[in-house]
């Protein structure tokens, strides 16, 4: 369960980066990239064009928690 955990976790960072990717945030979570955009509290542009905004990833952060507890 630890290494499926730890692969999800993973495959939600941009290649080469720290930074949670919000388009694989969305796509594991099931939501739409507007339903993410909308749970961050930002503008829909902001998850492509600004995906490093501090707001944004704490979100995603907040999100990847979540998971992790759930699992």
């Amino acid at each position: 369960m630890t290494a499926i955990l730890s692969d999800i976790l993973e495959s939600a960072r941009e290649p080469g980066t720290s930074r949670f990717s919000a388009s694989r945030i969305a796509s594991i979570l099931g939501l739409q990239q507007q339903e993410l955009a909308e749970l961050a509290g930002v503008h829909r542009n902001t998850l492509r064009i600004h995906p490093q905004s501090p707001r944004l990833q704490s979100v995603l952060r907040d999100l990847m928690r979540v998971l992790s507890a759930a699992t």
